[in-house]
């Protein structure tokens, strides 16, 4: 394993570590509107960070292509997307199964066509 993957790998760690120490000590009913949004946007980042290592991890001689970014995308978009939707209670099983579906077919048609600039 590359020097720069540990590092990245122990900066991901210590990112997830303040994250779950945000979310066991903050009350989100004392917590003014705009930091409502954080955990959100946080756990985004982490999500698709944490699939660009992975995906770097396997396969290291492509650094930096669209489809890469466009899988590690849609693979943070969608628990990120159903984590709000629930904590507004608006996702049902129906929506659920169109999001997974809709994220399946994008990261399909990502992986059999070449994408351009």
């Amino acid at each position: 394993m590359s020097e720069t993957i540990i590092k990245k790998s122990f900066i991901l760690l210590l990112f997830y570590v303040g994250f779950f120490i945000f979310l066991f000590t903050t009350d989100p009913d004392k917590l003014p509107i705009g930091w409502l949004m954080l955990p959100f946007v946080w756990l985004f980042g982490l999500i698709f960070y944490t699939c660009a290592l992975v995906i770097n991890l396997f396969n290291p001689i492509e650094r930096r292509t669209n489809r890469r970014l466009v899988i590690c995308f849609l693979a943070a978009a969608v628990p990120t997307l159903m984590l709000l939707l629930d904590s507004v209670d608006q996702l049902t099983l129906r929506d659920s199964s169109i999001i997974i579906v809709l994220a399946g077919i994008g990261i399909l048609y990502i992986s059999k066509f070449h994408l351009t600039r």
